[in-house]
């Protein structure tokens, strides 16, 4: 079951007196929810997943296990429109199918994403929650090698290898890595380095660091 679903039911426990475990099999009625608590309860995870369920789709019989069934379908709804992808992260993060561009252009220096992406590009800590949070698997799609995260709640997202680049220069290892910038910049090292999470067929490293003047790929998120 989601776990920002196990979340907000939670919040519910101690004022209703519900003090069994949770299971995907407890109706909204055994959990004690009256019209009103239900009625709140759905402002909740719709706020909360960005989503609208219909009141007529929810009754005190209705299970946990159903609701999370509808924010599934709500949410995958959602994230076909966005273009961002919710892989169940604790931290509610979601994560862009796709790698940013401008103007054709998929590789940036630290300064250059940062002046184009800004608050889109994920944080240090964004990045090792994705990665210890998520399984990883060296894949191709669609003809190109790349790691695919695949969250607690099943879904996943493709990051292609697209190399990089030195000061603008040729690029290298495409195919082989990828390295994907974070917006946190490097304060135990050099101030002329930042965070990046890299990854290759070896695995994936969510918290190198590395100089500025590296081209990266940058992943959005929200």
């Amino acid at each position: 079951m989601n776990k920002r679903l196990i979340a907000i039911v939670e919040r519910y426990r101690e004022t209703l007196g519900f003090e069994g475990e949770l299971a995907t099999s407890n109706s909204l009625d055994s959990l004690g929810f009256d019209s009103l608590d239900r009625a709140t309860l759905l402002s909740e995870i719709d706020r909360e997943f960005g989503i609208s369920i219909a009141d007529d789709r929810v009754s005190g019989a209705t299970t946990l296990g159903v609701i999370d069934t509808i924010v599934s379908e709500a949410s995958t709804a959602e994230e076909e429109a966005s273009g961002f992808v919710d892989l169940g992260l604790t931290s509610g993060t979601l994560w862009a199918k796709n790698n940013a561009e401008h103007n054709g252009k998929k590789l940036f220096d630290f300064d250059e994403a940062i002046g184009l992406f800004g608050d889109q590009m994920p944080t240090a800590a964004q990045a090792v929650e994705l990665a210890t949070e998520c399984t990883h698997e060296w894949v191709t799609e669609n003809g190109k090698p790349g790691m695919k995260f695949t969250g607690p709640n099943g879904k996943s997202i493709f990051f292609p290898a697209d190399g990089y680049t030195w000061k603008g220069g040729p690029v290298k290892y495409d195919g082989d890595e990828g390295d994907i910038w974070t917006k946190t910049p490097s304060v135990n090292y050099s101030a002329a380095n930042a965070y990046n999470l890299t990854f290759n067929a070896g695995g994936v490293s969510p918290l190198d660091y590395s100089h500025r003047a590296y081209g990266f790929s940058v992943r959005p998120v929200r």
